[in-house]
């Protein structure tokens, strides 16, 4: 165990070394481009370095374990949201045993896609843990394609070229080490959402040519489903539809196309078109993965673990800590509460602003 660790973590300081040298010859600007790196070269360097991890254990997490008892759970018919895999499995049951004990009782914080594509999974491998790994982290990769592609068409749209927006946020040690090492479905959520995002911006374009406007609409609307099947897969996925809300708002306004004279008329119209697909897509997705709609009244449960990976959650405990050491009483639970809270309206003030004052296309 401790030889493989250690070999782990060479492995992790040789992949640092090599994305840190691939920077030196991607760069921003145009270097890239004076060096004959290609996006293309970037993805198979990306695939060449995620192909050892594909038979490998999970590396540093072990989620995928409760994603394999959630797939089951759902095909045997299960409720997902009722109780965790030991409540509903079994305490002997092979997969509960190895799901992590703060995931035990908990009932599934994931959506419907996720769930989905987990139970699907399982009627495939027949809850063979080692075939049904490599079939959730061949999902990861494949998200990360689906992001790769989109990031560099983005990237473009940023003005930062793709070989150099692929290096960044794609071929990082983290996102590889994270997504496909160690199989979390964000891999699967940032998939959906980066290619809604590129789908959304398409459909803004078109809006403005004489002519296209049904395909400009069309585009949209399917940029609305694919960023609330992200959604779908992990609520954090939604922010999304705000952010193409405000792009689809803006277009609106400044084509005056609602012959409105404030912007106010435009954000509503956008916010009501967003909601109307979010609304039909996860009704679609919640009969179809025959999960019905738990997901929608469970996402707090996720909130109860205290996780220091979360940079709200991680304020909250240092003040109740601090708050407990200077004498004033245990105020983490308020703490936590405050800090979430305030990170939360922080967010919505900067999804405002962005679309308001920015440039997504």
């Amino acid at each position: 165990m401790v030889g493989g660790s250690a070999v782990a973590l060479v492995g992790v300081g040789v992949l640092v070394a090599a994305w840190l040298w691939l920077g030196r010859l991607v760069g921003t600007g145009s270097r890239a481009a004076a060096n004959g790196v290609t996006p293309r070269d970037m993805v198979t360097t990306l695939l060449l370095w995620a192909a050892p991890l594909i038979l490998t254990a999970p590396l540093f997490s072990q989620d995928i374990y409760s994603y394999l008892a959630q797939g089951a759970i759902v095909r045997h018919g299960f409720d997902p949201y009722w109780g965790g895999p030991v409540d509903l499995l079994g305490p002997l049951n092979p997969l509960a045993k190895n799901v992590p004990a703060i995931w035990a009782h908990s009932p599934s914080p994931y959506g419907p896609v996720a769930l989905a594509a987990a139970a699907a999974i399982s009627r495939a491998t027949g809850d063979a843990i080692f075939t049904a790994v490599v079939a959730h982290r061949t999902i990861s990769l494949l998200g990360v394609l689906a992001a790769a592609w989109a990031s560099v068409h983005l990237g473009r749209r940023l003005g930062v070229g793709g070989p150099s927006a692929l290096w960044l946020g794609i071929c990082n040690p983290l996102a590889i080490l994270h997504l496909i090492g160690g199989i979390h479905n964000e891999a699967l959520m940032l998939g959906f959402l980066l290619v809604g995002l590129e789908i959304g911006c398409r459909g803004l374009e078109r809006l403005r040519v004489p002519g296209a406007a049904a395909q400009g609409w069309a585009l949209f609307l399917c940029s609305g489903a694919l960023i609330s099947c992200a959604g779908l897969v992990k609520v954090t996925g939604f922010i999304g539809l705000g952010f193409m809300g405000m792009a689809l708002a803006r277009e609106l306004a400044v084509g005056n196309r609602l012959r409105a004279r404030s912007a106010a008329p435009a954000i509503a119209a956008a916010a009501a078109i967003q909601s109307a697909v979010l609304g039909a897509t996860a009704t679609v997705a919640s009969i179809a993965s025959g999960v019905g709609f738990g997901w929608a009244f469970v996402q707090g449960g996720a909130a109860q673990i205290r996780s220091w990976l979360s940079l709200t959650t991680s304020v909250g405990l240092i003040a109740g800590q601090l708050s407990e050491s200077l004498g004033f009483g245990d105020t983490t639970d308020s703490a936590i509460a405050i800090a979430r809270g305030t990170g939360a309206t922080i967010a919505v003030f900067c999804q405002v602003v962005v679309g308001h004052f920015g440039s997504v296309f």
